[in-house]
């Protein structure tokens, strides 16, 4: 009988390890620290599809510097946030990345150079919001995404000159948000765009020469509003819309002379300008 026990525990020992081995964390994971980052592939030596959200966001400052140890990592059921870290310079880790059934958040990382390592991401099914990241230059790394299920917003990263990483994606599923990033001078990367089923809005990016990068874009699903862009001269890149569900409302862009790109938007819609020196809220 003993032996007959013996057998069975050392038969099915690797078939336990196994499924142990695959056990993801149940309601998804936050790392505060470098250490809890570090030990993921010795604590889920297997684990690729995470269930829930992953939230990282260092506990004390420059803590969290590198997320190496996160690259088995191919799916994300829920949403994936990067916050708050100061010293992080790259996404480098996340680069087996493939799909986020949530929402992406990368916001207030003060070191954050590029997202390259998210080459391989193709699919968010929920909103994308890259803001507030000082050191961002590049939104390289995200070639590989068409569609995005909820709201794309690009706000106050300072170091950013154009949407370049963004070239292959045609439909946006939300709102469109692009303000407050003070040396964005284009919106090329977004040529490929041509629906935005939510509002359009662009706002605040006092380096904004042209919208030209917004060419093919010939459907919008809300409204338009653009507001206190001092450098915007023209909306040519507005040429080929065709019809919005909602109205467009243009104040307080001080280069800007006149609207007549937007002659050709569907007569139900509701068109107003007010010129740079009568504010309109």
């Amino acid at each position: 009988m003993k032996k007959e026990y013996l057998f069975i525990i050392i038969f099915m020992a690797p078939i336990f390890n196994h499924i142990i081995a695959q056990n993801c964390p149940a309601a998804g994971i936050t790392f505060t620290t470098q250490k809890q980052i570090d030990n993921f592939p010795i604590n889920y030596p297997e684990c690729t599809d995470i269930k829930g959200n992953i939230r990282i966001e260092e506990a004390n400052a420059k803590n969290i510097t590198n997320l190496n140890s996160l690259s088995q990592i191919t799916s994300i059921e829920g949403d994936l946030k990067v916050s708050g870290n100061a010293k992080l310079s790259s996404l480098k880790g996340l680069n087996n990345l493939i799909s986020i059934g949530g929402q992406l958040g990368i916001w207030g990382n003060a070191s954050l150079e590029n997202i390259n390592d998210l080459e391989n991401l193709n699919s968010i099914n929920g909103h994308l919001t890259i803001s507030s990241n000082t050191s961002l230059m590049s939104l390289s790394g995200l070639n590989n995404l068409t569609f995005i299920g909820g709201f794309l917003r690009i706000k106050e990263n300072d170091s950013l000159t154009s949407l370049d990483g963004l070239n292959n994606m045609t439909t946006i599923g939300k709102d469109l948000w692009v303000g407050n990033n003070k040396n964005i001078k284009n919106l090329n990367g977004l040529e490929n765009v041509n629906s935005i089923k939510g509002n359009l809005l662009i706002s605040l990016n006092n380096s904004l020469m042209n919208i030209d990068g917004l060419k093919n874009l010939t459907i919008i699903g809300g409204s338009i509003k653009i507001w206190e862009n001092s450098s915007l001269t023209n909306l040519n890149g507005l040429n080929n819309v065709t019809s919005i569900k909602g109205y467009t409302n243009i104040y307080n862009n001080a280069s800007l002379a006149n609207q007549n790109e937007l002659e050709r938007l569907s007569p139900v819609s509701y068109t107003h300008l007010t010129l740079p020196t009568n504010r309109e809220v």
